[in-house]
């Protein structure tokens, strides 16, 4: 114990003692006060020399302390499960406790707003962490880096868009002779088979389309026009087909949409309306996230929601649990259209985002046992599945929906109807397979569902009563293992394909590239698809890869492919301008979705809100309407008779320094602003702004600081006899009052130095990045400020002191005022 207080304590308490007493000599001047300057300094004898020593020695000995502390944290670290590597083996196993890790820090960064209370990182990501590593980690290796999945991915989204081009100038210039053409295989090939569809009538003449496979000559279709409805052509790069527009003369298809436009509201509110709602004003004061009524309470019209917007709508029950298996939803009885409503929230945490990410097939079999439907060799979604399984079992245990169908309850002939968004709407599709045996009337609206929720053959089976809407070039609905599979191979067959240096890629990449001339700038970078050397290795591995994935594909259950469930109708927006009223509605095939589209909008077509817009503004098509339009692989209509009105794609670009993707003009025009800049700046700051003319010499002053006249000679009677300007520069001393004008051109000279630095910025962005028309203008409105205020620093010249009237000998004299380097 004294050995550790003479090596620790001893010298803290030495330390603290030197530190206060040298504090205080300094304060008190050592001890002189305000009268004398000290002349001994104790500070700097030999003694405080020795006191530096041991500080810096103290210092030194205190950083093993820091080293003891973390020592310790990390062994308590080690004792947690959930960061415990000794558990960690294999490659997929390494990929889910770093992610499960990031997903934690997340967490942390958000204070929990986002979720992840209940993510432990015991094996919630096995599943997705598995089958990454099944697509990504394979025998054959690419040797690919990120840069070349940069340039890959990109020469890809630009290969998408030159076919679209190649299929709408087919389509355009010659358009009877290859509708004739095609109708004449269609007669001609026996082999082909209609592609059937459950529309709302049941008329099988409604569900013949055209399509043309990409791998086949196959035309699939006995009838290439319909006679009652109106038609579109869709153009999936090498897919051609058309299909079949709502109508607006079709009692059914007006019933869909108008219901669709109704329901989706619900889809919406459930994420932050319909939560606070219940939250501050249901639960208000109470503890716990349940909304639970007495069931005797259930046939009253109370718990009204008009406060969001749904007036005629009551609430019977939500769960606002939001855990790894439970997901927030609500019952209600909407009494404007008499159903009774189940609404499913969709992702809005980390714990619903581990359940997306476990999209491997699930069988159904058990399932469907217990709920009454056949799901032996049917698979789902199993994230999906988890949820609906927590959600039914809720069902049971609140009573609620039985209660709200028992015999004496008002609503008992009310059918039923779910809705949800993304996860939402998949769990929803799910929850009405379950519940379809007990209300077989129920109707499901799944709106930007993911790609991945039911076995072909299962999704026509719920046809019947659900329905999938899919918006533009919205990501999600396209998302699924085997349209991973197939974008991995495009990319590669585009980097095979690639025939110039990676850096010249690189800077061809950066330069915008309009739609006609997308033919022209990919074949001086790629080779022709038949000029492929295949005896290069990296061919060879591609290939070796390819037959590598079919077979691990086939081994395991990823053999099963899922799809979007029950019949789809696709939103598409007609001139690509994303406005709401410019949306057609027509009905796909879930096969349209099978490749991911890469666009610009792919991630905020998926607006939950922005999707009760569309469905509030959207009109369906006349009785006299023709077969309006084609729709690019984008889904980007171009109209027949106004084919010129083509949408640009939009691209994004690197970030490289002095490239000149505008020309060089920018960066001649971000040097001389910067030097005109630097000029302004110089001339604001220093003391010779103007040149004050009075009786004596010229005196600099400048908008902060002045210089003073010198004495540079003396006579006899120590009077100054020459005088001349001080090279120093002297700061206005604290009393001086400035005046109106010397404050306005300081406020001018500041506001001028901010928006020249923000104008600079743009101006030299503008050289490495290319910057649309919108930007372009607010550099130019930020340019034309800092000139106006540069030129009203200039109010400085009418300062008051330079109109000032001096007495000299009985002799007036007026002060003025000129341009110094100002």
């Amino acid at each position: 114990k004294v050995k550790m207080f003479v090596s620790n304590a001893l010298p803290s308490l030495l330390l603290i003692n030197g530190v206060v007493v040298v504090h205080g000599l300094r304060l008190n001047n050592y001890g002189c006060g305000d009268v004398d300057q000290p002349i001994q300094y104790p500070d700097k004898e030999i003694w405080f020399g020795f006191f530096s020593v041991l500080l810096v020695t103290y210092a030194l000995e205190l950083f093993v302390w820091p080293a003891i502390v973390m020592n310790f944290v990390i062994k308590v670290f080690r004792k947690i499960r959930f960061l415990d590597r000794s558990r960690v083996e294999g490659k997929a196993a390494r990929f889910e406790y770093k992610f499960g890790i990031m997903l934690k820090v997340i967490q942390y960064l958000t204070c929990n707003k986002a979720g992840g209370a209940e993510l432990k990182n015991t094996g919630e990501l096995n599943e997705f962490a598995t089958n990454v590593m099944r697509l990504m980690n394979n025998d054959t290796k690419l040797d690919v880096v990120l840069s070349d999945m940069y340039v890959g991915m990109y020469m890809l989204s630009r290969v998408q868009a030159e076919k679209r081009v190649e299929a709408i100038k087919k389509i355009t210039m010659k358009d009877k002779n290859l509708r004739d053409r095609l109708y004449k295989e269609s007669i001609d090939n026996t082999s082909s088979s209609p592609i059937k569809s459950n529309f709302p009538d049941g008329d099988e003449e409604n569900s013949k389309k055209l399509s043309m496979n990409d791998t086949s000559n196959e035309i699939e279709s006995n009838k290439f026009r319909t006679s009652r409805r109106n038609t579109l052509l869709i153009l999936n790069q090498n897919h051609i087909s058309e299909h079949e527009l709502l109508l607006e003369s079709n009692s059914s298809d007006a019933s869909l949409m108008q219901n669709a436009a109704h329901f989706v509201k619900y889809a919406s509110y459930i994420y932050l309306k319909l939560r606070n709602t219940v939250v501050e004003t249901f639960l208000s004061g109470s503890e716990g996230s349940c909304f639970t009524r007495p069931l005797d309470t259930l046939f009253r019209r109370e718990f009204n929601l008009a406060d969001i917007g749904l007036e005629k709508t009551s609430l019977c029950y939500m769960n606002l649990v939001n855990g790894i298996i439970a997901t927030p939803y609500a019952i209600m009885v909407d009494d404007e259209v008499n159903k009774v409503v189940i609404v499913v929230r969709g992702t809005r945490s980390i714990e619903d985002l581990v359940m997306d990410l476990q999209f491997i097939p699930f069988s159904l079999e058990k399932v469907g046992n217990v709920c009454g439907f056949e799901g032996k060799g049917h698979w789902c979604h199993q994230g999906f599945l988890t949820r609906s399984k927590w959600i039914y079992n809720d069902i049971q245990k609140n009573q609620t929906l039985k209660t709200l169908y028992s015999d004496r309850s008002p609503f008992k002939d009310f059918p039923l109807v779910l809705c949800g968004h993304s996860l939402g709407a998949g769990v929803a599709s799910i929850l009405a397979l379950m519940l379809r045996s007990k209300f077989p009337s129920l109707k499901c609206f799944a709106y930007e569902v993911p790609g991945c929720i039911f076995d072909e053959d299962l999704c026509k089976k719920t046809e019947e009563f659900i329905v999938s809407f899919v918006r533009n070039d919205d990501l999600v609905p396209r998302l699924s293992h085997h349209n991973f599979e197939t974008v991995r191979e495009k990319f590669c067959d585009v980097l095979a394909r690639i025939k110039v240096p990676k850096i010249k890629l690189f800077f061809d990449l950066r330069v915008p590239c309009e739609d006609v001339h997308l033919a022209h700038r990919n074949a001086k970078v790629l080779k022709p698809e038949k000029d492929i050397r295949r005896d290069t290795q990296f061919y060879q591995r591609v290939e070796k890869l390819k037959l590598e994935r079919f077979e691990k594909n086939l081994a395991g259950v990823n053999k099963f492919q899922l799809f979007i469930p029950g019949r789809i109708i696709h939103l598409v927006d007609t001139k690509g301008n994303n406005s709401s009223e410019d949306y057609v509605p027509y009905y796909a095939h879930r096969k349209d979705f099978n490749q991911v589209v890469i666009s610009k909008r792919m991630l905020s077509d998926h607006d939950i809100h922005f999707l009760i817009d569309i469905f509030r503004d959207i009109r369906l098509v006349g009785p006299h309407s023709n077969n309006v339009s084609l729709i690019s692989h984008d889904f980007h209509q171009i109209f027949l008779e106004d084919d010129e009105n083509e949408a640009i794609e939009p691209d994004t670009r690197l970030f490289f320094c002095c490239s000149n993707p505008n020309g060089k003009l920018p960066l001649v025009l971000a040097s001389i602003a910067a030097m005109a800049w630097s000029l302004g700046a110089y001339g604001s700051s220093g003391c010779d702004f103007i040149t004050f003319h009075s009786v004596l010499p010229e005196l600099p002053l400048g908008l902060y600081s002045y210089a003073l006249y010198e004495c540079t000679q003396l006579d006899a009677n120590n009077t100054c006899v020459s005088i001349e300007i001080s090279e120093q520069c002297f700061a206005y001393p604290p009393h001086y009052e400035a005046s109106p004008q010397l404050q306005a051109s300081r406020g001018f000279a500041a506001l001028g130095k901010v928006f020249g630095v923000l104008a600079l910025t743009m101006l030299w962005v503008s050289t490495c990045f290319v910057i649309q028309r919108r930007s372009w203008n607010v550099a130019c409105i930020m340019l034309l400020l800092t000139s106006l205020f540069q030129g009203l620093v200039l109010v400085f010249v009418r300062d008051s002191d330079c109109r000032n009237s001096v007495d000299v000998d009985d002799d007036f004299f007026i002060t003025s005022c000129s341009m110094n380097t100002g």
